[in-house]
């Protein structure tokens, strides 16, 4: 039987989850970025957290009522199944997406390997200037 207190630590528990993720990402994301661009890249950031917010719960009113089933013989799809499969696929994606990306530049100098982070960190200053510079003259 679920308790108040049960709650309260889930809740927690999945504020944890999903803050704790989100800001780590802002912060990987703004290491790479110039200062002219970095509050743009934040603000669209928390901005489509915000939407992830909307999104989920919008979906469970979409599929959560219905009442169709679809048997695969070893599982009975329903729509909570759905509604989580469907919640899943972004994070599925986003994981996919991290995994080629590179260390972060700070995390690099700060386990010694100098050299490593600068050449990661000179490299990627020359591509956003090359864009800035093509983007300043178009």
């Amino acid at each position: 039987m679920p308790t108040f207190p049960l709650f309260i630590a889930m809740r927690f528990s999945v504020g944890l989850f999903i803050a704790a993720p989100s800001f780590a990402a802002i912060t990987y994301f703004a290491e790479f970025c110039t200062f002219d661009h970095r509050h743009v890249i934040i603000i669209y950031m928390a901005m489509f957290q915000g939407f992830a917010m909307v999104y989920c719960p919008a979906m469970a009113t979409l599929f959560i009522h219905q009442k169709w089933t679809y048997d695969l013989g070893f599982i009975v799809y329903k729509p909570w199944r759905f509604l989580m499969l469907l919640n899943s696929l972004a994070s599925l994606i986003g994981i996919v997406l991290l995994i080629g990306l590179p260390e972060s530049p700070e995390i690099l100098l700060c386990i010694q390997r100098k050299q490593s982070g600068k050449v990661d960190i000179s490299s990627e200053q020359k591509e956003i200037d090359g864009l800035e510079y093509r983007t300043r003259r178009s």
